[in-house]
């Protein structure tokens, strides 16, 4: 057996990892559901995971990591629906400073584009033709 076989062997599969999130957060509610769907569905642990935890783990926060994840997860989102700022602001768990800075710099980079005026506004990926 090869490295790589060993290895797609241990990896489980989607609805292995389904039925896991599953589990973890309706039986043992150890997480929660932040939002998004699909690929695009995020989770954070639960209060009660975290009292568990408090004590035994270190919490270190590499805030440049942070913000690349972030970015990420906003453009990984944009890529299967638009965005409002309000749904930015839940993804992100951002005030509506850091998600207008966020977004206006994804713009500038030529990454995003806002579509609609006011409260009719989403942001969209931006056409890369």
């Amino acid at each position: 057996m090869t490295t790589r076989t060993a290895f797609v062997d241990s990896v489980p599969s989607v609805t292995a990892a389904r039925e896991l999130l599953g589990d973890l957060t309706a039986n043992r509610r150890l997480l929660e559901s932040c939002g998004g769907s699909g690929r695009g569905q995020y989770f954070r642990l639960s209060r009660d995971a975290y009292s568990r935890l408090v004590g035994m783990l270190q919490y270190y926060v590499d805030k440049r990591l942070d913000r690349q994840n972030v970015r990420a997860r906003v453009l990984d989102t944009l890529r299967d629906r638009s965005l409002s700022n309000a749904d930015v602001r839940e993804i992100t768990q951002m005030n509506r400073r850091q998600v207008s800075a966020l977004m206006v710099g994804l713009a500038r980079q030529g990454l995003v584009r806002v579509t609609g005026v006011k409260r009719g506004a989403k942001w969209v990926l931006a056409d890369r033709s």
